[in-house]
């Protein structure tokens, strides 16, 4: 049985903008803007939500754990560097502020644009602004809500001490709300808001030359940038210490037996009816700096990104219709993910949304026929439109884990990849035996040079309108997509201890599928 609270939040937003167009000269425009956000932090209508983590607060329980640990130490872990400190501060609760995180003044977001002339049919763009978004984030209700587990029998069904009439004799446990203070979820994981909380925000910037041809065609090419600054990011702040952890570039057992030792619990039985309840724990969780919680996540604002990118377009309308090609080439790199829970800054790497190449091609176009050479009309025929695009897109780069990686090539030529093999999978530990435990991992989060299959996708379409009366229209449609069925396989499973490691097993793309549509209009 579930007692959960109800959940009442506001949050709001102000903005105030300013633009202006100045025509410098006739050939040249300028255009300036400046954007200021600023947004008032979640507010819990009854404060039933954690606000922030103080790291510093000497838990309730120090004196008697640390006492205890002092008794029967460690040798990895003096008991004079054996410390309980940190709990949960909630909002409006021992002075703190009802709003779950101290605002942000400071979102000052300028705008610039340049509009060049430099010819009858030719046009220079070039712009930069910067765009926040908001921090807002939902109210954490850690001690607002609480489990009673249903407990039948004590004895393994000799007697019962619950029925189906009562099956709670003792009744609900109640939640404790923000009672336990520093206490409250010891012995279990919490995820925090942190005090402050930034406006992420985007920079970006671009230059586009664009040319007319002939009056029905143009061309256009330009360069595209963007810089991702105090992007959020999940961050561990109760990880096991990097000097605690194996360095070695091979499993090593001797470090894993140490730390997954079962030593004296100092919080027996400080924490009853939790994971840190029994009479012994293993030695790695005390040596966090939290060691009376199983984990304390925040998401911070560590993150950025940076992405480049080379655009180029053509398009030209005809009598009957219009085509149009569009190609982009670019990068996309973030540190957004931490490749060890303790590491100071996220890791680099590749974007899981980057797609180095996409090419985009579509057209319209209304079929001449209709009449006959005589005039006889043929109305079946006329007001046919025929529709079309193609897209071809590189797939996505493939993340692996904490995999053990004795070097070499990962990614395999197109002629000699396979669904049953889509990378190289010999340079990789496959036992599970062998596997890397509670060590640093130096190998990246992504692979930019081994990625799932691209997007190969042309859909086609016809369509007609008809008048049905003064008010009433109905449009025939029949699309086709996928026409050719390229089949798009899913990415390759990337656990080396699975028995599909490297190989596909199912797919991401609809096969072929028609679609007939009658719509009416009024």
């Amino acid at each position: 049985m579930d007692v959960n609270p109800s959940l009442a939040q506001q949050y709001q937003i102000s903005a105030l903008y300013f633009q202006d167009a100045w025509k410098v000269r006739k050939r040249l425009t300028l255009s300036l803007g400046l954007r200021w956000t600023h947004d008032i932090p979640t507010t819990e209508r009854f404060d039933r939500s954690v606000r922030g983590f103080d790291s510093d607060a000497v838990s309730p329980i120090a004196a008697a754990a640390e006492a205890k640990y002092a008794k029967s130490p460690s040798p990895q872990l003096s008991p004079a560097d054996f410390h309980v400190r940190g709990g949960l501060l909630f909002a409006g609760v021992g002075g703190q502020p009802r709003s779950l995180w101290r605002s942000d003044w400071l979102n000052f977001a300028p705008r610039i644009g340049l509009a060049w002339m430099a010819g009858s049919k030719m046009v220079g763009r070039a712009g930069y602004g910067v765009f926040y978004d908001p921090a807002r984030r939902n109210a954490i209700q850690t001690g607002f809500s609480r489990q009673t587990t249903l407990v039948a029998s004590q004895d393994t069904g000799q007697t019962y001490i619950a029925s189906l009439e009562d099956p709670f004799p003792k009744g609900f446990n109640m939640p404790t709300g923000s009672s336990l203070g520093l206490m409250t979820n010891a012995g279990q994981s919490v995820t925090v808001i942190p005090g402050q909380a930034l406006n992420p925000y985007m920079q970006h910037w671009e230059a586009i030359l664009q040319k007319a041809a002939g009056g029905t065609a143009a061309f256009e090419i330009g360069y595209v940038g963007t810089r991702g600054v105090h992007l959020r990011a999940q961050r561990q702040l109760d990880p096991v210490p990097l000097e605690r952890l194996s360095r070695s570039l091979v499993r090593d057992n001797t470090q894993y037996a140490i730390l997954t030792t079962n030593v004296a619990n100092p919080f027996y039985p400080l924490l009853p009816s939790t994971s840190l309840s029994g009479s012994t724990v293993q030695l790695q969780q005390l040596l966090r700096p939290y060691p009376q919680f199983t984990g304390v996540t925040a998401t911070a604002n560590d993150g950025f990104s940076w992405y480049h990118g080379l655009q180029a377009l053509a398009q030209r309308r005809f009598r009957n219709g219009f085509a149009l090609a569009s190609y982009t080439w670019s990068k996309y790199m973030e540190a957004t993910s931490f490749l060890n829970e303790a590491d100071p800054a996220p890791a680099r790497s590749i974007s899981p949304s980057d797609r180095a190449h996409r090419l985009v091609a579509a057209g319209l176009y209304e079929l001449p026929f209709g009449r006959s050479r005589k005039g006889f009309r043929w109305s079946l025929a006329r007001g046919w439109q025929v529709q079309a695009i193609y897209q071809r897109q590189s797939g996505a780069p493939l993340s692996f884990g904490n995999v053990l990686y004795y070097g070499g090539q990962v990614g395999l030529p197109a002629d000699r990849r396979s669904p049953e093999r889509w990378f190289n999978t010999a340079v990789f530990e496959r036992a599970t035996a062998n596997q890397l435990v509670y060590n640093v991992r130096f190998f990246p989060l992504r692979l930019a040079d081994v990625r799932s299959m691209g997007l190969n996708l042309l859909d086609l379409g016809m369509s007609r309108k008809l008048r049905a009366g003064e008010r009433a229209t109905v449009e025939l449609r029949a699309d086709a997509f996928n026409v050719l069925n390229h089949t798009r396989f899913a990415a390759p499973n990337t656990s080396p201890t699975s028995t599909d490691f490297g190989a596909v097993t199912a797919t991401s793309q609809l096969p072929r599928n028609l679609e007939f549509t009658l719509r009416l209009q009024f």
